[in-house]
């Protein structure tokens, strides 16, 4: 009995059930206390130091054999990636071994290890070792020797050329005195002023009458 009222026992477990269910159902996604954090009990109120989650000291970040460190940008500097360059300059290789800004070799250019230099003369690419420029890359050398690249324009130049042959518009140098025809050099076995034709001469030969014509004519 409560404020003089009969309260019915099963409507008061039903109840009872009723709100343990909505507080299970609000504990279910709570952390149970007895978890713990590196060892450490968690509470309402938790402190944990750097060293429980093993924080990068500040004197590895951006240094040799720690971590890359991070610009205004939110970015990795370019000077914490490989095969970094600094800045390309452009000058004129003397032969004296040091570049120089202009082409009369008047103002010597400091060299630094971390700059890419291009001779603009030759467009030749060179990096510092420290004592002198070293060429970057092997430079492809034209011809048609061992070891070195055919000018691609050689193939269309001579089709060109020949296409021309075909249709006219070129005509090919007459041989000179060295050159053969079928095996016979000119000028040697070749009569001169020898004309060459393709057309095909049919001789005409004597007849009988032709042949008494003659004798009648020598012998009477």
């Amino acid at each position: 009995m409560a404020n003089n009222k009969i309260i019915n026992v099963d409507l008061l477990n039903d109840f009872a059930k009723k709100m343990w269910g909505k507080i299970s159902t609000k504990l279910s996604s709570k952390v149970d206390t007895t978890t713990t954090v590196n060892g450490k009990p968690l509470s309402g109120n938790i402190t944990i130091n750097a060293t429980d989650v093993q924080a990068i000291p500040a004197s590895q970040k951006g240094a040799a054999n720690g971590v890359a460190g991070l610009g205004e940008d939110g970015k990795v500097p370019a000077s914490q990636l490989p095969s970094y360059v600094d800045d390309v300059v452009e000058g004129y290789l003397h032969t004296d071994g040091a570049f120089y800004k202009e082409a009369e070799h008047t103002t010597k250019i400091t060299a630094e290890s971390d700059k890419i230099y291009v001779d603009i003369a030759t467009n030749k690419t060179y990096r510092w070792s420290g004592s002198a420029y070293v060429g970057i890359g092997s430079d492809l050398a034209l011809g048609e020797t061992a070891s070195t690249a055919y000018a691609g324009n050689k193939g269309k130049a001579n089709a060109d050329e020949i296409a021309k042959i075909k249709n006219g518009s070129t005509v090919v140098p007459k041989a000179t005195d060295a050159a053969t025809v079928s095996g016979h050099t000119v000028a040697t076995n070749v009569p001169e002023n020898a004309k060459f034709t393709d057309t095909v001469y049919t001789p005409e030969y004597a007849t009988t009458s032709d042949i008494d014509e003659i004798i009648t004519a020598v012998f009477g």
